[in-house]
């Protein structure tokens, strides 16, 4: 792994790009319900829900739909939520599809 360590860690730069630019497209379009600041590295953000509200209930149906977030109470930061974007790149504008859903519908 040591030896091709450019060429994996490429390909996961890549995946991480394509994901955070689809992922801050999302948080523009709901930024009346969440607010997010675009990640300066790693492959995570911490958004939070706006009205301050406890975020384990959206994590909870985003989970029922097949979409895994953790909520921040795991944190000690409730209204906020962990969100990972280095992980894959296929599927990752489908979870993001459900998450608009959910979030539409709650």
């Amino acid at each position: 792994a040591m030896t091709h360590a450019d060429a994996i860690l490429g390909k996961l730069r890549d995946i991480a790009r394509a994901n955070l630019a689809l992922l801050d497209a999302f948080m523009h379009r709901h930024r009346g319900r969440i607010e997010y600041t675009l990640p300066a590295g790693g492959t995570t953000c911490f958004p939070r829900l706006c009205d301050g509200a406890d975020a384990r209930p959206l994590c909870e149906a985003l989970a029922k739909a097949g979409v895994l977030v953790a909520p921040g109470d795991c944190f000690g930061m409730p209204a906020h939520m962990r969100i990972g974007f280095g992980a894959q790149h296929a599927g990752y504008s489908d979870a993001l599809g459900i998450f608009d859903d959910v979030l539409t519908k709650s």
